[in-house]
């Protein structure tokens, strides 16, 4: 350095400081939008990966470091809320989760490999009334679509069969052959007389499938029969047989959260059918987590979620086995995305037994997601 190089530091008295941002953890905050509340896990894990020197103090360096965790393209999956509901085996997640601090274990069979799934983009229906009225025809309900609040929509034909479109959430279609004034009540699951063999019942499926012309796929499906109780729609007491054909909505062999269902009577005639209304926009591939780190992730949740908290009992989770499913999330600019979802199995003993549970956690790496995880708990059995 020259004199005149240090005459000129000898006026700046930080001249040979490093220079360190008064705020450094806000600044990267604003940089990642990570949330506050179950999310802030994640961003406990963001910085444990900034330490051992990769935070540098300027805005420019922890932009790269946000761009080197693989394509930089992608925009961050800024989410609203999660659409997934909870399966009824979530029910009891609440109370179980306030009475117990879990220490989760991952078992040997969960990968430390991320697997390459995509997301998906959810194109929905562009007129709610458009839709209600395209579907009505479909199933032959003949009626002008009525706004009934709460983003319903309902056709209602003269003889009483029925279609509803709603447009909350994930758009959902309801279809009925008739309006009784009392809703069908199961009385069996099974059936006194002859029904339609389980080949006359998918003709009749791919049939309709085929007009409501989604590009989702539909999963193999599962048959049951019922006895229920209802009545006409003039009131009087009816008694139906019928049989139910069920699917998952499959989108690139993925199943997804969605379903749909079609059931017919002895004579193979449509009794009623419901699913969602959506077409699958174009694979996008965001890069996912390990499921190794998603365990990871609900540790560092469930320690967040005691760390302030009274004492409570401690268990371990031992977490098992894992699958993928795509789940439908909103995200803040109203769009809707079917995003990964690593659902675990697992167990936790007890003084009255081992518990089996199950668990969910947003398969996508941290890095490229702000607000809910939307990770979920529960009794599976």
């Amino acid at each position: 350095m020259s004199d005149a190089d240090d005459r000129l530091a000898g006026l700046d008295p930080a001249a040979h400081r490093t220079y360190q941002h008064a705020d450094l953890d806000a600044m990267i905050t604003r940089i990642v939008a990570v949330p506050v509340g179950a999310s802030s896990a994640r961003w406990q894990r963001l910085q444990a990966r900034f330490a051992g020197g990769l935070i540098a103090a300027t805005l420019a360096t922890a932009l790269a470091f946000v761009a080197t965790q693989g394509a930089p393209s992608l925009p961050a999956l800024a989410i609203q809320r999660a659409l997934t509901n909870p399966s009824p085996s979530f029910a009891t997640a609440i109370p179980m989760k306030a009475a117990e601090d879990l220490h989760f274990s991952a078992g040997a069979a969960i990968s430390t490999r991320a697997p390459s799934i995509s997301s998906y983009k959810i194109d929905p229906p562009e007129s709610a009334i458009a839709e209600t009225a395209r579907l009505a025809a479909l199933f032959d309900v003949s009626g002008t679509p009525t706004a009934v609040g709460n983003g319903n929509w309902t056709v209602t034909g003269p003889s009483g069969a029925a279609l509803n479109y709603s447009n909350v959430g994930v758009p959902q279609w309801y279809y009925s052959s008739t309006s009784p004034k009392v809703a069908p009540a199961e009385k069996s699951s099974s059936v006194p007389v002859p029904m339609p063999s389980h080949a006359a019942l998918e003709s009749t499926v791919q049939l309709f499938f085929s007009k409501l012309d989604y590009n989702y796929a539909l999963s193999s499906p599962d048959f049951s029969t019922a006895t229920t109780s209802t009545t006409t729609p003039a009131g009087a007491p009816l008694t139906v047989f019928s049989e139910t054909a069920s699917y998952s909505v499959v989108v690139d062999g993925i199943a997804t959260g969605q379903t749909i269902s079609f059931t017919v009577n002895p004579h193979n005639a449509l009794v009623s059918a419901n699913g969602p209304a959506f077409n699958v926009g174009s694979a996008v591939p965001y890069p996912l987590e390990s499921p190794r780190a998603g365990v990871a992730a609900l540790a560092a949740a469930e320690k967040h979620t005691f760390a302030a908290a009274a004492k409570v009992p401690v268990a371990t989770a031992s977490v098992t086995s894992n699958i993928v499913s795509l789940a439908p999330y909103r995200l803040k600019s109203g769009a809707l995305w079917l995003l990964p979802l690593y659902v675990y199995s697992g167990s936790i003993p007890g003084a009255e037994g081992t518990a089996s549970r199950t668990w969910s956690e947003l398969a996508v790496e941290p890095t490229y997601v702000t607000g809910s995880s939307a990770t979920f708990e529960g009794v599976s059995n």
